[in-house]
């Protein structure tokens, strides 16, 4: 008896692996390095938003360098807010637009910070990528802190 419920566990735990295995990779897409993502995604602000949206899970991690974090995700399709602007902070700068890394420390210590990409395109409008989602703003960067009111600027890296 306990070798069948030990055998049906097997089965279970394989049938179990075998299925995410296969939704992973049915519908994850193709894998890129980094510099293949940067490529794919040239001077297309939406289709990199779809993209992050779609294919990153949104998990709290310890994060690494911007160009380091930005490899890692790729790789592990999962990571949080500071691994979202790592990607993004890459392809938009790779496109020779302005391009800001920012993070933002929230007011309340006891909280979370954010970090996110603010891109002024070349026909000089504002956008701006939070945890992958692109949002369009008639403000200047200057004015972050009217969209962000619970956040102070911590570290700014530009272009």
């Amino acid at each position: 008896m306990k070798t069948q419920l030990a055998l049906g566990g097997i089965m279970f735990k394989w049938i179990g692996n075998f299925v995410v295995n296969f939704f992973n990779f049915a519908f994850r897409g193709p894998e890129f390095t980094l510099e293949e993502f940067i490529k794919e995604f040239d001077r297309d602000l939406d289709s990199l938003s779809s993209w992050l949206r779609l294919r990153i899970k949104w998990i709290k991690i310890n994060n690494k360098g911007i160009e380091e974090e930005a490899r890692l995700t790729l790789v592990r399709r999962y990571g949080d807010c500071a691994s979202f602007a790592a990607l993004a902070y890459l392809a938009v700068k790779s496109w020779g637009w302005s391009a800001y890394y920012i993070s933002l420390q929230h007011n309340d210590r006891s909280k979370p910070g954010h970090a996110i990409v603010w891109v002024n395109k070349p026909n000089n409008e504002h956008w701006y990528l939070s945890n992958g989602n692109l949002h369009y703003t008639n403000l200047p960067m200057e004015d972050i802190l009217e969209i962000f009111p619970d956040y102070d600027v911590f570290k700014l890296r530009r272009k």
